[in-house]
């Protein structure tokens, strides 16, 4: 008998760095997840960065595995970047020390959700409360609410590991004593070792053996702030005052035009270069010309800003930030004879 499949899942990563879909996360397939698809006749293809999930099927079309065992099956996959620069076109995620994006199709079959906090453990379950307050009581809940694990926390004590081996799978942690606070832990071992940037899980709906779905995970770019700080030798106040950056490729490129507020060293704030790092000798005049609105970093970012003097271009194509540059700030170093 010929094996036969048909689509049940496809997963795309769009970026805004990219301006759509690419090759930047890496699905990690953990052993659990393994054995998962091999006992429910399932089959994972990864295509220029798109994660095919097949499922073999009879000659009537029908799932191999049956219908009763493949509804509210779930697969975990660890989720790693395949750039080194990743964390620096990507928008932070925010999450608190030792909690990672979870990505899952919880609150509609058909879609992800945003993306959730969640504790990634071995079997080995290392318990540390967000709470500070002693005595806390730590629990640890099955899915469905039902206590598996408590202990009670005293005054030095930073945390507790059970004694048991903990079960592969959705957990939640719970602290009472203090407010109310609940998290997200999954229990996976051959990920926890890898230590993903985060984790994506998919549960089967009934309708998606009908018709496959399609899922995105979806990631935000950083915003800049261009910043060009221009450090001007003999310089006449006349000159000086004429300097300006403009944006002359908005139109052409199709977005919002930039414009700059120029600003004297005496408006500087924390977030701006030092004027004594920019000139240590105090013999040359300072100016920055700041964007008004961010720029959303891209890999073809945006280009054409120019420093002007009056009506002379100086500088015809100024930097924009790369891929793995910390932020947008520029100095620009001008001379007369």
């Amino acid at each position: 008998m010929r094996t036969r499949f048909r689509p049940l899942w496809t997963v795309t990563v769009v970026h805004g760095y990219l301006g759509g879909a690419g090759d930047l996360l890496r699905f990690i397939v953990p052993r659990s997840t393994r054995q998962r698809l091999a006992s429910l006749h399932l089959l994972l293809r990864e295509r220029a960065g798109v994660l095919h999930v097949l499922m073999e099927v009879d000659e009537s079309n029908q799932p191999l595995a049956g219908v009763a065992a493949l509804v509210g099956a779930r697969l975990v996959l660890g989720l790693q970047p395949q750039d080194t620069a990743f964390s620096a076109f990507t928008q932070p995620t925010g999450l608190p020390a030792g909690q990672i994006p979870h990505y899952r199709n919880a609150a509609s079959p058909h879609s992800l959700d945003a993306p959730q906090p969640v504790q990634l453990s071995g079997e080995r379950l290392r318990l540390e409360p967000v709470q500070s307050l002693r005595p806390l009581e730590v629990r640890v809940n099955a899915p469905d609410g039902a206590l598996r694990f408590a202990a009670t926390l005293g005054e030095g004590e930073e945390g507790v590991t059970p004694l048991q081996h903990w079960p592969v799978g959705a957990w939640q942690i719970e602290e009472v004593g203090g407010p109310p606070t609940r998290r997200d832990l999954e229990v996976e071992n051959t990920l926890a070792a890898l230590a993903p940037w985060g984790l994506l899980s998919l549960t089967v709906h009934a309708d998606h053996l009908l018709q496959p779905r399609h899922f995105t995970i979806t990631l935000a770019a950083p915003t800049d702030t261009l910043r060009y700080y221009v450090v001007a030798q003999r310089y006449s106040n006349g000159d000086f005052n004429q300097l300006s950056v403009q944006d002359s490729a908005f139109a052409a490129q199709g977005r919002p035009r930039i414009t700059f507020q120029r600003l004297a060293t005496g408006a500087f704030g924390p977030q701006h270069l030092a004027p004594a790092l920019l000139d240590p000798t105090g013999s040359a005049r300072i100016v920055l010309f700041e964007a008004r609105s961010a720029l959303p970093r891209r890999q073809r970012g945006a280009t054409g800003f120019e420093l002007r003097r009056g009506g002379d271009v100086l500088i015809d194509h100024l930097p924009t930030p790369g891929a793995t540059a910390v932020d947008a700030q520029f100095v620009l170093h001008l001379a007369r004879p």
